[in-house]
């Protein structure tokens, strides 16, 4: 005799994976652009000398919206680090360290959104930040000498910031600040100057302006 207690079973069976592909679709998925501006500095016990930077962040846009509230953020870009070395200007010759990345964060995105629904409101990030360096200088008096066999090739961060989405033309323009903590050291061991270069790490506030939009 068959079973009769396994037949509810079925159809309850088709309506879970019937409903499989409907949650997934309720995930948005949101690309754009995001460019800035960013002050930068290396920071350590032995960082007298090293002076803010101004710098550039441009770069891109991707993530999940998985509620009006939560979402998961990759903003691939290029960013500039380092700092000026004030104690070593001659005139109007300036002397810098001057480093280059590849920035990937990966970001978890809490907002208070709007009740007009109109996709504005204040958001939250926090998050790793993963960087590959592309370039190296240290500028002394105008003369530029590339010091990449010096510099890690990987930096390791913690990003976290706040700003404010406002609805605009087929898209969200969000306005933020965000603050990266590197909590890798910047520098090789076979760096010179160990005294100074052992336990320097990249800091950098970044000011920016994005624009994205719902792809799916």
């Amino acid at each position: 005799m068959p079973n009769l207690s396994r037949r509810p079973l079925v159809p309850a069976l088709f309506v879970l994976v019937g409903g499989m592909p409907q949650a997934a679709g309720a995930i948005d998925v949101v690309a754009g652009a995001r460019a800035g501006w960013t002050l930068t500095d290396l920071a350590g016990a032995n960082d007298e000398g090293a002076g803010s930077r101004q710098a550039a962040v441009l770069g891109g846009v991707v993530g999940w919206e998985f509620n009006p509230t939560f979402s998961l953020r990759v903003e691939p870009g290029w960013t500039q680090k380092g700092c000026d070395l004030d104690n070593f200007d001659t005139g109007d010759l300036t002397s810098a360290v001057r480093l280059s990345y590849f920035e990937i964060p990966v970001l978890a995105r809490f907002k208070h959104a709007m009740e007009d629904g109109s996709g504005g409101g204040a958001f939250a990030v926090v998050g790793p930040s993963f960087a590959i360096s592309t370039s190296s200088n240290l500028i002394v008096a105008g003369g530029d000498e590339n010091i990449s066999e010096h510099v890690k090739g990987f930096d390791f961060g913690l990003a976290f910031g706040a700003g404010l989405d406002l609805a605009a033309e087929k898209g969200i323009v969000s306005f933020e600040a965000r603050y990266v903590i590197g909590l890798s050291d910047a520098f090789e061991s076979s760096a010179p100057q160990q005294s100074v270069t052992s336990d320097l790490s990249n800091r950098a506030l970044q000011i920016t302006v994005s624009w994205w939009g719902r792809i799916h």
